[in-house]
């Protein structure tokens, strides 16, 4: 799947928590060391929700 996210699933991956068992941080820093480029970060932590759930897209990324 590593693989895959920023190839053929980049808009089709929602970023999920079990928060409060895994802190934010911890979670963000995880998928910081994966090396993903930044427009798929923003796309997995706010761009697919935003579009599946009809909101306006955040201008200038996160």
């Amino acid at each position: 799947m590593k693989r895959d996210i920023p190839r053929r699933l980049k808009n089709k991956v929602m970023f999920g928590s079990n928060y409060p068992s895994l802190s934010h941080r911890r979670l963000f820093d995880g998928w910081s060391r994966l090396d993903f480029p930044a427009a798929v970060l923003d796309q997995v932590f706010h761009g697919n929700a935003e579009k599946i759930l009809g909101f306006e897209p955040v201008k200038g990324g996160a």
